[in-house]
């Protein structure tokens, strides 16, 4: 298709309307839906106070962080009004969650995902499924079980501030997300075959 790797809030896609994401049969990452800074708090202030030097001497802060602490002690709780990043004295940022809701139906609104396999060095296509309604629930249940995570990636710029490469919301890698994020589910190729 001609398509690269973006991290614009619309759809590759955007004259039909549709989102491509690929991944291997068993991926090995965390796949991004969206990608949006908090609407409380800022994140060169969490790069200032929690941020570590790396071995050029720049100091940067990537943490991923799920319904369940990790070991800095931080954790997400998400309801129909918020989704924060917290330890158990602070609430470090947060979104609106109804934001973050439009973040995922203007980047998704139709979805198709690619799954393929490498076999011998050659890239094999394996399955075609497509997605589309996205409603609020599922986020908010995917967030409380951890199977969405949010990755904080910010280091420094040349400059010396903070250089923030958008704060994901990722899918985590082991089963199939899309089939919890949407509504409608619809496989038109399986195994290599047209269904």
């Amino acid at each position: 298709l001609g398509k690269g790797v973006d991290n614009l809030s619309l759809p590759d896609l955007f004259d039909i309307n549709t989102e491509i994401k690929t991944s291997q049969k068993k991926p090995k990452c965390n796949m991004t839906g969206v990608t949006k800074a908090p609407c409380n708090g800022k994140n060169s202030d969490l790069w200032r106070r929690y941020g570590y030097p790396t071995e050029d001497g720049r100091q940067k802060l990537m943490r991923d962080v799920y319904s369940t602490k990790n070991k800095h002690g931080w954790y997400l709780i998400a309801d129909e009004d918020q989704i924060q990043i917290k330890d158990d004295n602070e609430v470090f940022c947060s979104w609106n969650t109804d934001v973050i809701v439009t973040a995922f139906k203007e980047k998704m609104p139709n979805l198709y995902h690619v799954k393929y396999e490498i076999v011998d060095g050659q890239i094999r296509f394996l399955d075609l499924i497509s997605y589309k309604d996205i409603t609020t629930e599922p986020i908010i249940k995917l967030l409380n079980e951890s199977n969405m995570v949010i990755s904080i990636r910010l280091s420094e710029s040349k400059s010396g501030g903070c250089r923030d490469r958008g704060t994901a919301f990722r899918l985590r890698r082991g089963f199939d997300p899309y089939d919890s994020l949407f509504s409608k589910k619809k496989i038109l190729i399986k195994s290599g075959s047209i269904v």
